[in-house]
C-alpha cells in the first residue's frame, strides 16, 4: 500500500520495507552462522536450517545494531530539527541576525542564493548517490561484524571442549559421549573426543546434558 505525500513524494510501500528487512536478517543470520560452521569445520549444506529459523535468528542477532540505528537517527532528527527552530527563530527576531547568517555563509564559502531547478536536481543526485553507497558500505561491514561474531563463538565452543566443559550429548547408533557443536533443521554435529572426529547424525533421538535443569542427588 503506497502512502502519498503529495508533490510526486510517495513512502515506499509497506511489501518492500517487509521484503528489504527480512531480507537483512537473512543475511545477518546466515553471515554469524557460515562464520560460525566455518572455525568449526562444519558443512552448512549438511546442517542447514529454515526460513523461520533463520529469520528468527537473524532477528536477534541484530536486535542490538537495529536499536542502535533508531537511537542514531532520533538523536540526528532532533538535532537537525532544534538546529532548523533555532535559525528560524533567529531570522524572525531581527534582520541583524539575517545579515549575520549570510555573512557567515559567505565566510565558508557557501552559497548564500536561492539554488535553480537544475542545481538542486543535481545536488540531489549527488545526495541519494552517497546516501546509498554509504548504506551499502554500512551494510557489508555489518556483515563483516556478525561473521566475527560467530567465529568468537565458535572460538569459545572450541575452548571449552578442550578444557572439558562442553555439553556432553549422546545419540542412538552411536556408542559414547559427543560435544554438542551444532544443530540445523534436520542433522546435528558432534566431537568425538576419542577420535578427533566431527559426528554428523540426524534428529531422531537424542539426549543432551541440560546446564540448567539438575535434580538433587542425581
Amino acid at each position: 500500500m503506497n502512502i502519498n505525500l503529495g508533490n510526486g513524494m510517495r513512502i515506499v510501500d509497506s511489501t518492500g520495507l517487509l521484503a528489504l528487512l527480512t531480507g537483512y536478517l537473512y543475511c545477518v543470520s546466515t553471515a554469524y552462522t557460515e562464520g560460525y560452521l566455518n572455525a568449526l569445520g562444519l558443512d552448512s549444506d549438511l546442517l542447514n536450517r529454515n526460513f523461520h529459523q533463520v529469520i528468527y535468528h537473524g532477528l536477534l542477532e541484530s536486535m542490538v545494531s537495529l536499536l542502535w540505528l533508531v537511537l542514531i537517527i532520533l538523536i540526528l532528527t532532533f538535532t537537525y530539527t532544534s538546529w532548523c527552530s533555532f535559525i528560524s527563530f533567529q531570522l524572525k527576531k531581527s534582520f541583524k541576525n539575517g545579515r549575520k547568517l549570510v555573512g557567515l555563509k559567505k565566510q565558508f564559502h557557501l552559497s548564500t542564493k536561492k539554488p535553480s531547478n537544475v542545481e538542486a536536481r543535481l545536488s540531489k543526485h549527488i545526495f541519494l548517490s552517497v546516501g546509498a553507497f554509504l548504506a551499502v558500505l554500512a551494510f557489508v561491514v555489518n556483515l563483516g561484524l556478525h561473521e566475527k561474531s560467530g567465529i568468537k563463538i565458535a572460538n569459545k565452543v572450541i575452548k571449552n571442549i578442550q578444557e572439558n566443559q562442553y555439553t556432553a550429548l549422546t545419540t542412538q547408533g552411536f556408542k559414547g559421549e559427543l560435544a554438542f557443536l551444532y544443530c540445523g533443521s534436520r542433522n546435528c554435529a558432534g566431537f568425538d573426543l576419542n577420535t578427533n572426529k566431527v559426528i554428523y547424525f540426524a534428529q531422531k533421538q537424542l539426549s543432551v546434558q541440560s546446564n540448567r535443569i539438575s535434580v538433587s542427588g542425581k
